[in-house]
């Protein structure tokens, strides 16, 4: 009994050393191929940015854009990875439905007055004087006011495209102005040029379409 019990705590702890291995290396490479990503449209924004690993490369990125270009001012990207390095961590957060997230905070050179939430299922924003609508892959647009109206309207077909990865975007009057939460791994078939300048798109212009291209 105490020879099997020796040999069970050896294979688990070898198990763990394995999992622990592979999975950290396979977050270096995820984190890497997605900073990489990110990186290509940076220099689009104008101003000064730097970018800095979350500890290592196996956890996450934040990259800092100061005094970009208009219709931007500021814009804060943080890639964070999902642990994958040990497998009950990765077990709680695959039930939970949590993944690699890149979260995306935009300071505005000229905030519009829009109050506006998007998000799967039910919306944090209720209450009468909130206009509540259905949006494309499941997602609910809330607002108020003709300047979120009009904002909604402008912003579904960018939701055709990236609504499928999107977790939360949150529209308001104070900085940040826009806060947007992504699923990482979906951003992996966008050239990182055209993911900026659908987002330049958005929040600027108010132009209506995604030039992401095919679904995947």
């Amino acid at each position: 009994m105490g020879d099997a019990g020796t040999v069970a705590v050896i294979v688990f702890s070898v198990f763990l050393a394995v999992w622990y291995g592979v999975g950290y290396l396979y977050n270096r490479t995820r984190g890497e191929t997605l900073r990489h990503r990110l990186e290509e449209g940076l220099n689009d924004l104008g101003g000064e940015w730097r970018a800095d690993w979350i500890g290592s490369p196996a956890s996450g990125m934040r990259a800092v854009v100061a005094r970009a270009a208009a219709p931007f001012r500021r814009l804060e990207f943080v890639l964070l990875l999902a642990n994958r390095e040990m497998p009950f961590l990765w077990l709680l957060d695959y039930l939970r439905g949590r993944q690699d997230r890149l979260i995306i905070n935009v300071t505005l050179r000229s905030p519009r007055r829009v109050e506006m939430e998007v998000k799967p299922g039910r919306p944090t924003f209720s209450g009468d004087d909130w206009v509540r609508e259905s949006g494309p892959h499941g997602l609910t647009l809330v607002y108020r006011g003709s300047e979120g109206r009009k904002t909604a309207t402008a912003l579904k077909p960018w939701l055709e495209f990236y609504g499928r990865h999107l977790q939360r975007l949150i529209w308001r009057k104070k900085d940040p102005h826009i806060q947007i939460q992504l699923k990482a791994g979906g951003l992996l078939g966008v050239p990182g040029d055209v993911f900026i300048e659908d987002l330049r798109d958005i929040t600027g212009t108010g132009q209506t379409g995604a030039k992401g291209g095919d679904e995947r």
